[in-house]
């Protein structure tokens, strides 16, 4: 700090406090460089205390931090949800995948299956239905195919969870 230059510096400070001017003290504080510039921080000193008066007082710092480590923490949970989310996508996808592929390779053996079931639940449509199971295989197969894509698709809503 400065030691003070001009002798009526205190009485400056006074009136600037008090608001109640005398004309001398004006005259001086025209003239003097040293009260004028006191006059001028000192109001703008009271200006800010008066703005920072009206504005609401300021969060504490150890909750803007913790709703800074909570907002990360959260970001972090919602990336790695996503990934879980793009593994079940892929893992059902490729089960689909491999039920096919193993469709497709034991074929007489589902093909002997589904007519077993069908000649024993229905033994008198038996003989319409054989000549129609042996003749287009790709008709059971891309029904069986169909039936697993549906069943993927209205079990994933069951099992994603919000």
């Amino acid at each position: 700090m400065r030691q003070a230059t001009c002798p009526q510096e205190a009485d400056v400070l006074k009136s600037v406090r008090t608001g109640i001017w005398s004309e001398a003290l004006s005259a001086h504080m025209e003239t003097c460089a040293d009260c004028k510039e006191l006059v001028r921080a000192s109001r703008w000193m009271q200006a800010l205390a008066q703005s920072s008066a009206t504005n609401p007082p300021l969060p504490d710092a150890a909750r803007v931090w913790w709703r800074a480590q909570l907002s990360d923490k959260q970001a972090k949970a919602e990336r790695a949800q996503e990934l879980f989310e793009w593994s079940e996508i892929i893992s059902a996808s490729v089960i689909c995948a491999a039920l096919a592929v193993w469709i497709v390779w034991h074929w007489s053996a589902v093909q002997f299956f589904f007519a077993s079931i069908l000649a024993g639940a229905l033994p008198h449509s038996w003989l319409t239905a054989s000549p129609l199971l042996a003749s287009t295989p790709a008709i059971l197969f891309l029904s069986a195919v169909i039936v697993s894509l549906a069943a993927a698709v209205l079990a994933y809503p069951i099992l994603a969870r919000d």
